[in-house]
């Protein structure tokens, strides 16, 4: 067996473009409040993406007004939310480990009762949506595939041969975060050459990934 090794890069502008997409630029809801339900809405500012020790950082800045019973309360929160991002065996990044906290510098907000239960329902649907944050890489990773797998024509004088890299498997290695994500990923292969060329089948069927050590 032998190894075809790609450079895979997702850059930074490209990463946080896929997750401004995916976390909503407003939402509403409910929270309790004196034995009844008041209503908030909120509105975020754009996400800031930043490399932290092998994770991803992405900062928020949400306005919310939340509806109380004689006017109405501004709340303005920081969220700041660690990540790990990983790619998985079906070539889909999604993002691990996620610690997310919220501050604020607002006076009023430490003393607003009702800022928790805003506060609560707004960190569960930030957090959820990025759980549920995938990036799928297969289209890119499959092209490669195809092109390794169509076998390669070898012309040999008045005989005609080829070459077939049939891929058993797909390695990744660790991720590098440096601006961007980065992965090296080997096709592992087994090379064969047939004379005269022989009817081969090729298969489109693209591996399942193998995170491995090295």
């Amino acid at each position: 067996p032998a190894k075809v090794v790609m450079h895979l890069t997702v850059t930074s502008a490209g990463l946080k473009s896929a997750l401004e997409e995916n976390l909503p630029q407003t939402g509403e809801g409910t929270f309790p409040l004196l034995g009844s339900e008041r209503k908030f809405t909120w509105k975020r500012s754009p996400a800031t993406l930043r490399f932290n020790q092998g994770r991803i950082s992405l900062e928020l800045h949400v306005d919310a007004v939340a509806d109380m019973p004689v006017s109405t309360l501004d709340i303005g929160l920081d969220f700041k939310i660690l990540a790990e991002p990983v790619l998985n065996s079906e070539y889909v990044a999604k993002l691990q480990s996620l610690d997310v906290t919220v501050s604020s510098n607002d006076r009023v907000v430490k003393m607003a009762d009702a800022v928790a239960g805003v506060l609560g329902k707004m960190k569960t649907e930030i957090q959820g949506k990025l759980e549920a944050f995938s990036y799928d890489l297969r289209p890119m990773i499959a092209a490669a595939h195809e092109r390794v797998a169509r076998p390669i024509d070898l012309p040999l004088g008045d005989a005609h041969g080829c070459a077939m890299l049939k891929v058993l498997g797909v390695e990744a290695g660790p991720t590098v975060l440096a601006d961007g994500f980065e992965k090296d990923l080997a096709l592992i292969i087994a090379p064969s050459i047939t004379i005269p060329c022989a009817e081969a089948e090729i298969s489109t069927t693209l591996p399942p990934l193998a995170n491995v050590a090295t």
